[in-house]
C-alpha cells in the first residue's frame, strides 16, 4: 500500500485504551470487532522500527496453534482491508520470506512511542516542571487493558508502568517544596493506576501529616495494606509501617527520612520569615548565591561556617542575603535576623534580642538547660516567652563567658530542630559586647548545624576592627567565607535597566550606566528618575536620594579631607598631590593625612595617572553643590597650575578656563588653547570635540576679540568638520562666514574658494563648483598645494562629465610639483585622478602605480577620512578588474571608518559597492540586505549620481532572478532620477540594463531595444568612458543579433570586446563574450557559441563571478539542448529562461525543470556537471547545485 500525498494526520492511543483517530474524527470501535487484527497491530507498533520475524509473530499471537503461519496471512489479509476501508491509505503491512514489517506515514503518532522517547530525554535533562507535567499527561493508564492477560503484553505493559512511576514520583520529589497540591496530585494519579505503589503511597501519608490531617493519612495507609494482602498477598514494608505508626503519634520529625530518600517530605516549622521572601536571585549576583547556598548545603551536614558579604553601599548585599535566606527557609531552615544595626546603636546584644525574639514567638518548645535559660533571661529579660520562663529564680552568670556560653546553648537548641542562619546586617556597627559574643559564636560552631552570616562595608570598617582581625584567622582554618560585591558588569546594567525603564533610548540608558560605576542602587534610583523628569534633564540631574546619601557620606569628614575632594571634583578625572597644594594653600602633611582619610573611606584611589574619586556620581554631587564663585575660583588656580607647572592636553586647560572666572585674559587663553585642542581632536578624528573646541574659541572671539587669522582658522577647522560629515549646505554657510576675514589675503581667499568647489561638487552643482576652482587656482600662489588642489577639482569636474583628455591635460600639470617627502591630500588626490584617467586611456602599468601611490600618499597625510575615500575609489577600480575579494577588503575598512565618524556620503560609497560585489559574487540574500541600507543612505546625502547606479544594479540581481516587474520598476526610478542631469555614464549603464530587459524579459520588444542600444551608445560617447563605450556597443550587438543582423552582430561585440581588454574591464569583458556567445547560438554557429562560453566559463571561475557564471551556464544549457534535438524540437527548446532561478533558489530540482523544457534529464545534466568541472575550489553560497540524483 502507497502513502498518498494527502494522507490524513494518524494518531494510535495504546494506553489506557485502543483508539485511532485520523484527523479530527475517532474511528468507530467497531471498526475493530476482529480481535486478531487489532492485536497485529498493536504488537507491531509496540516493537522498535516496526519489525518482527515472523516466528516471533507467530508465537505471540497464536502459542499453541500447530500451524499458525496460515492464521498470519488471513490476518494480514484481514488489517490490509480495514486500511482500506479508512478514508485513506495510511499504512502499509509487508510480509516477507523472514519478517512481517509495519510502515507508517511520517505524521502518524503512537502514543507508546511518544511516551517513551520522551521521558528518556527527561532523564538526561536538568528538571523541568512543565515538561515534566507534558510527558505523565501522555501515560492515560496500563498498555492495552482489554488485553491484559496477553503475554507478549505483559512484559511491554510493567516496563511503561515503572517508567511512568519513576517520573511521577521524581517529578513530586521534585515539587514538595515549592508546589506540594502539584506534588500529591501526581501520587494520586500514580496510586490510581497501581494501588500498590508503595513509595506512593508513603509519601502522601506524609503530606498528609504535614498538613495536620493524621487521619487522611492513616486512610491512606490502611487502603495501601489491604490492596496488598488482596493483589499480591504481601505485608506493607517495615519502614511504611514506622511511617504510618510516626504520623499517627505525630513524631515524624523522630525519623531517618534522610536515610530513606524522604528528607523533603519532614514536616517544616511553620515559623516565618523575619522579612518579605526575596526568592528570585538578585540580576548579576547569581554566583554569589550560589556560593551561600552551597556553604548552606555544607552547614546542612553539621559543618557550621561563617559568611562575611561586603560591599560598599548600594551594591546588593542586603538583598543577596535575603534571597539566600529565602531560599535557606524553603529547605525547612530556621533564620533569625535582627533589624539592621547603625552606628548609633548603643544597647548591647539588640540585634539579636530582636531576632530571638520574633523566633521564640513562633518557635516549638525549647529543651534548655539552667545555664541556657539563665543567659536567655539575662539578655531579653520579659521579652521572653512565658512558656520558655524558668520556674525558679535563674542563677546569676558571673562571667562574660558564662554569657557567651548560655547564649551559645540557646542557639544550639535551635538548631538541633533544623539547620539555622543567624544573620547580622551591618555587622560593622554593632556594640562591643555583640561583637564579642559573635567572635565567641564563631569559635563553637564548627560542628553544628549553623551558619553565622554578617554584612559589613569595607569602608566603613577600620583594618584593626575585631571582626575582622578574628575573621582572617577563620578564613585560614576553612569556617569561614568572605564575598566580596563588585560593581556590575555593563551587559547587566543593560538588563537591569529593561526592567526598571525599558523605555529609555539607548544613549541615555548608556550614560546612566555610566555614571552609575556598575552601583545598582545608583542606577536604579537614575532609572526612576529619568522615567519622572522632562526629557532634557533624563542624563544630567541626580535623585534627591543619591545626594542625600553622598552628603551623608562626606559629611562625616574631616574639614582637610573634604577641601581635596573639593578640588578633586573640579580637577577630575585625575589630579596630583602637588596641585592641592598650589589650590588650596595647605601642608604637605596635612593633604597626606587627609588624603589617608580618604583612601580609607573608599573614596579616593591612587591609579598609574594620579588620584581620582572611586566614584562619578559622587564627584559629581561634591561639584554640583559647590557655590558657583568657589567653583569658578578653583577652576582658575587648576588652570593657573596646570599652564604653569603641568605638560597637559589642551582640551583639559581649555575645560577649566572655561569654567574659571571670566577675564580678558582668560579670554586670550581660551583662543589660544581651544585651537590647540581643536587641531588634536581633528588629528585624533574626535569631531564632536573637535567642533565644541572650535565653537567655544569663536564665542570668545566674538566676546574679547582677535586676529583674523584666529577666525579663519576657526571657521575653516568647523568648515573642516561638517564636511567630512555630509553638512554640506552648513559647510557654505561657514565659508561664506569667511569671505569677511579674507577681503585682503588672496591665499586665504584661495583656500575659501577651494572648499566651496568641493561643497558644490558634493551638491551635483556643476558649474558653480567649476567656477569656485577656477577661480581658487587664480589666486593661488602657482605651484603651491592650495593651487594643486584647485587643478585637481577641476580636473575631477572635467572626469566627471566624460571630457578624459581635457582632465588629463589639467592633472598633468599638478604632478611635477609633488614633493613625496610632504605629502598632502591633494597630492594623494591628483595621483589617484591621475591613474584613474590612465586606466581610462587603456595605460594599465601606469594607471596601477598612480593608484598606489595615491593611497600611499594618503596614509602619509594622516587623514584617515579622505584615505578611506581613495581606498574606495581604488575599490572601484578592482571590482571592474575582477579582483573581487581584494575589493571587498578595502570596502569594509571603508565602511568601519565612515561609520565611526558618521560621514554619511563616503558610507554610501562604501555600500554600494558593497551590494555591487555581492552581487557579481552571486551572494544575493546578503546583497539585497546591503541594498536597502544603501539606498536608505544614498537617498538621505541626496546623491544623485550613486542613487541611479544603486538603482541599476538592483536591476541586474532582479535580471538574474527573472523578477521582471521589479528590474522595470527601478530602471523607471533610475530614468526619472537622471532628468537632464550631465551624469552620461549612469544614463549609459541604464540604457543597457533596459536593452536586456526589452530582449530577455516576459515581453520581447525588439524595435523597443534597438532604441535603447542607440541612446547607450550615444551616452557612452558623451562620457568619453571607454568602459562605458564597450559596454553600450555589447547591448548593441544584443538588439541586433534580436533583429536577425548577426554578422554585424557579431562584429560590433568584437569591438566591444576589443575596448573591454584594453580597459582591463574582466566585468565588461564577460558581458562581451556571453553576448557573443548568444549571437553565435541564434545564427547556428554552435562552434564559436561553445568557444566564447568557454573563454567567459574560465574567467568568472578565475574573478570569481557567480553572477555572470550563472548566466553562462543558461546558455551553456541552450547551446547543449540544441546540439542533442532534432531541428523539429528546437521550437520547444526556446524557452523564456526561467529555469536557472529556482535552480539558484535551490527550490526546485533539475529534473524537474526538465520535464517542463521537454528536454531530456541527461542533457541539463551533463550541461551542469560539464560547467561545474572546473569549480573544485569556487564554490559561492548562493550558486546551490541542483538534485542530480
Amino acid at each position: 500500500m502507497v502513502l498518498h500525498p494527502d494522507a490524513l494526520d494518524l494518531r494510535i492511543e495504546l494506553l489506557g485504551h485502543f483508539q485511532i483517530t485520523l484527523g479530527a474524527t475517532v474511528v468507530d470501535e467497531r471498526h475493530w470487532r476482529k480481535q486478531k487484527p487489532r492485536q497485529l497491530l498493536a504488537l507491531l507498533l509496540c516493537t522498535p522500527h516496526g519489525r518482527l520475524p515472523r516466528t516471533d509473530v507467530c508465537a505471540a499471537l497464536w502459542p499453541e496453534h500447530p500451524n499458525p503461519g496460515n492464521n498470519l496471512h488471513v490476518t494480514i489479509h484481514h488489517l490490509r482491508k480495514l486500511w482500506d476501508e479508512l478514508p485513506a491509505q495510511l499504512v502499509d503491512i509487508t510480509l516477507s520470506a523472514e519478517q512481517v514489517i509495519l510502515t507508517l506515514p511520517p505524521n502518524a503518532w503512537v502514543d507508546v512511542l511518544e511516551f517513551e522517547r520522551q521521558a528518556h530525554e527527561l532523564q538526561s535533562q536538568p528538571f523541568d516542571s512543565g515538561r515534566y507535567r507534558e510527558v505523565l499527561a501522555l501515560y492515560h493508564g496500563p498498555l492495552l487493558p482489554d488485553d491484559e492477560y496477553e503475554l507478549w503484553t505483559m512484559g511491554r505493559r510493567e516496563h511503561l508502568a515503572q517508567l511512568f512511576a519513576q517520573l511521577a514520583i521524581t517529578y513530586a520529589d521534585q515539587l514538595v517544596r515549592q508546589d506540594p497540591q502539584a506534588a500529591e496530585v501526581s501520587l494520586q494519579q500514580l496510586i490510581g493506576y497501581d494501588p500498590t505503589h508503595e513509595s506512593a503511597a508513603v509519601r502522601l501519608m506524609l503530606l498528609a501529616q504535614r498538613k495536620g490531617q493524621r487521619a487522611t493519612a492513616n486512610r491512606i495507609y490502611e487502603s495501601l495494606r489491604d490492596q496488598l494482602a488482596q493483589r499480591l498477598d504481601l505485608p506493607p514494608m517495615p519502614s511504611t509501617e514506622q511511617i504510618a505508626a510516626a504520623c499517627r503519634n505525630d513524631t515524624v520529625a523522630q525519623l531517618p527520612l534522610q536515610e530513606w530518600g524522604l528528607q523533603e517530605y519532614r514536616q517544616r516549622h511553620q515559623i516565618p520569615l523575619p522579612f518579605a521572601a526575596s526568592p528570585t536571585a538578585p540580576l548579576g549576583r547569581e554566583a554569589e548565591l550560589a556560593q551561600v547556598l552551597a556553604i548552606g548545603a555544607t552547614v546542612a551536614t553539621g559543618r557550621g561556617m561563617a559568611v562575611g558579604v561586603g560591599s560598599v553601599a548600594g551594591m546588593g548585599k542586603l538583598r543577596l542575603v535575603q534571597t539566600a535566606l529565602t531560599r535557606l527557609h524553603q529547605q525547612d531552615w530556621i533564620i533569625i535576623a535582627g533589624a539592621p544595626l547603625s552606628n548609633d546603636h548603643t544597647l548591647p546584644y539588640e540585634s539579636l534580642i530582636e531576632g530571638l525574639g520574633e523566633y521564640l514567638r513562633w518557635s516549638p518548645p525549647l529543651a534548655l538547660d539552667n545555664l541556657a535559660e539563665a543567659a536567655l533571661m539575662h539578655v531579653m529579660g520579659p521579652a521572653v516567652p512565658p512558656a520558655l520562663r524558668p520556674a525558679s529564680e535563674p542563677p546569676r552568670l558571673e562571667s562574660q563567658s558564662l554569657l557567651f556560653l548560655g547564649l551559645t546553648r540557646v542557639f544550639e537548641a535551635i538548631a538541633a530542630h533544623a539547620p539555622l542562619a543567624l544573620f547580622i546586617d551591618d555587622a560593622h556597627h554593632a556594640d562591643p559586647d555583640t561583637l564579642e559574643f559573635l567572635v565567641f559564636l564563631m569559635r563553637r560552631i564548627r560542628t553544628q548545624r549553623m551558619l553565622l552570616l554578617l554584612t559589613y562595608r569595607p569602608d566603613d570598617v577600620d583594618p584593626s576592627h575585631p571582626l575582622l582581625v578574628y575573621w582572617q584567622e577563620l578564613v585560614r582554618s576553612g569556617t569561614s567565607e568572605v564575598i566580596k560585591l563588585g560593581p556590575l558588569m555593563p551587559a547587566i546594567c543593560t538588563a537591569l535597566l529593561s526592567k526598571i525603564a525599558p523605555n529609555l533610548q539607548p544613549d541615555v540608558a548608556a550614560r546612566l550606566i555610566e555614571r552609575s560605576d556598575g552601583n545598582p542602587f545608583f542606577l536604579s534610583e537614575l532609572a526612576r528618575h529619568v522615567n519622572e523628569s522632562h526629557p532634557s534633564d533624563q542624563a544630567m540631574s541626580i535623585p534627591r536620594t543619591i545626594v542625600e546619601a553622598v552628603q551623608t557620606r562626606i559629611g562625616k569628614l574631616s574639614p582637610a579631607a573634604k577641601a581635596v575632594l573639593e578640588v578633586g571634583s573640579v580637577a577630575t578625572p585625575f589630579w596630583q598631590i602637588g596641585l592641592v597644594e598650589r589650590v588650596q594653600h595647605m601642608a604637605p602633611s596635612v593633604i597626606e593625612k587627609a588624603l589617608e582619610e580618604l583612601i580609607g573611606a573608599h573614596l579616593v584611589r591612587e591609579t598609574a595617572d594620579g588620584l581620582r574619586i572611586t566614584r562619578s556620581l559622587v564627584q559629581e554631587v561634591i561639584y554640583k553643590h559647590l557655590f558657583s564663585t568657589r567653583r569658578a575660583r578653583i577652576h582658575t588656580a587648576v588652570a593657573d597650575s596646570l599652564i604653569n607647572h603641568d605638560s597637559v592636553a589642551p582640551a583639559i586647560v581649555l575645560h577649566h578656563l572655561l569654567n574659571g572666572e571670566a577675564s580678558p585674559e582668560q579670554g586670550g587663553l581660551i583662543v589660544r588653547y581651544g585651537l590647540q585642542a581643536a587641531k588634536h581632536a581633528l588629528t585624533m578624528l574626535a569631531d564632536d570635540d573637535a567642533r565644541r573646541s572650535f565653537v567655544h574659541v569663536l564665542s570668545a572671539l566674538e566676546k574679547y576679540g582677535g586676529a583674523p587669522a584666529a577666525w579663519l582658522e576657526a571657521l575653516f577647522g568647523l568648515a573642516t568638520i561638517e564636511f567630512r560629515h555630509g553638512m554640506y549646505p552648513e559647510t557654505r554657510s561657514l565659508c561664506d562666514q569667511a569671505a569677511r576675514w579674507t577681503q585682503d589675503n588672496s591665499v586665504a581667499e584661495s583656500e575659501r574658494l577651494t572648499r566651496l568647489g568641493w561643497v558644490e561638487y558634493r551638491l551635483s552643482n556643476v558649474q558653480a563648483c567649476l567656477d569656485s576652482f577656477t577661480q581658487g587656482v587664480a589666486l593661488a600662489p602657482p605651484a603651491s598645494t592650495l593651487w594643486c588642489d584647485g587643478m585637481s577639482g577641476q580636473a575631477v569636474v572635467h572626469y566627471l562629465q566624460g571630457h578624459i583628455s581635457t582632465a588629463r591635460a589639467i592633472i598633468d600639470q599638478t604632478l611635477p610639483y609633488f614633493d613625496e617627502h610632504q605629502p598632502s591630500i591633494s597630492q594623494a588626490r591628483s595621483l589617484f585622478l591621475a591613474g584613474s584617467l590612465a586606466n581610462e586611456l587603456g595605460e594599465k602599468e601606469r594607471a596601477a602605480q598612480l593608484h598606489r601611490r595615491g593611497i600611499a600618499c594618503a596614509e602619509a597625510s594622516g587623514d584617515v577620512l579622505y584615505t578611506t575615500l581613495i581606498k574606495t575609489n581604488y575599490a572601484i577600480v578592482l571590482i571592474r578588474r575582477g579582483e573581487l575579494a581584494a575589493a571587498l577588503e578595502y570596502i569594509r575598512e571603508a565602511l568601519q571608518v565612515s561609520s565611526e565618524l558618521g560621514n554619511r556620503d563616503y558610507e554610501s560609497i562604501a555600500y554600494s559597492l558593497q551590494f555591487w560585489c555581492l552581487l557579481v559574487m552571486g551572494q544575493f540574500t546578503p546583497a539585497l540586505e546591503v541594498f536597502e541600507r544603501a539606498l536608505i543612505i544614498v537617498k538621505e546625502v541626496n546623491n544623485i549620481e550613486m542613487n541611479v547606479d544603486i538603482l541599476n544594479m538592483r536591476a541586474m540581481l532582479a535580471r538574474v532572478q527573472h523578477d521582471w516587474q521589479t528590474a522595470a520598476c527601478v530602471l523607471q526610478q533610475s530614468l526619472s532620477l537622471l532628468g537632464d542631469e550631465p551624469y552620461s555614464r549612469s544614463r549609459t549603464d541604464t540604457y543597457v540594463e533596459l536593452v536586456r530587459l526589452t530582449l530577455y524579459g516576459p515581453e520581447l520588444d525588439i524595435a523597443q531595444a534597438a532604441r535603447y542600444a542607440q541612446k547607450a551608445f550615444e551616452e557612452a560617447h558623451k562620457s568619453e568612458h571607454k568602459e562605458a563605450l564597450a559596454l553600450s556597443l555589447i547591448a548593441r550587438s544584443a538588439a541586433l543579433t534580436a533583429q536577425g543582423q548577426f554578422v554585424q552582430a557579431a562584429a560590433i561585440a568584437y569591438e566591444g570586446i576589443a575596448i573591454a581588454k584594453r580597459q582591463n574591464a574582466i566585468l565588461t569583458l564577460l558581458e562581451g563574450y556571453i553576448s557573443l556567445a548568444r549571437t553565435a547560438l541564434a545564427s547556428h554557429d554552435l562552434v564559436l557559441a561553445r568557444t566564447e562560453l568557454e573563454k567567459a566559463k574560465l574567467l568568472a571561475v578565475k574573478h570569481e563571478s557567480a553572477f555572470h557564471y550563472a548566466e553562462i551556464v543558461e546558455v551553456g544549457a541552450t547551446l547543449e539542448a540544441r546540439q542533442q534535438h532534432s531541428l523539429e524540437s528546437r521550437e520547444t527548446i526556446d524557452y523564456n529562461e526561467d529555469w536557472l532561478a529556482p535552480i539558484l533558489a535551490g527550490q526546485q530540482t533539475l529534473a524537474e525543470r526538465a520535464r517542463g523544457l521537454g528536454v531530456k534529464r541527461a542533457v541539463l545534466r551533463r550541461v551542469y556537471l560539464r560547467y561545474n568541472q572546473h569549480l573544485a575550489s569556487f564554490n559561492p553560497p548562493s550558486l546551490i547545485k541542483p538534485n542530480l540524483t
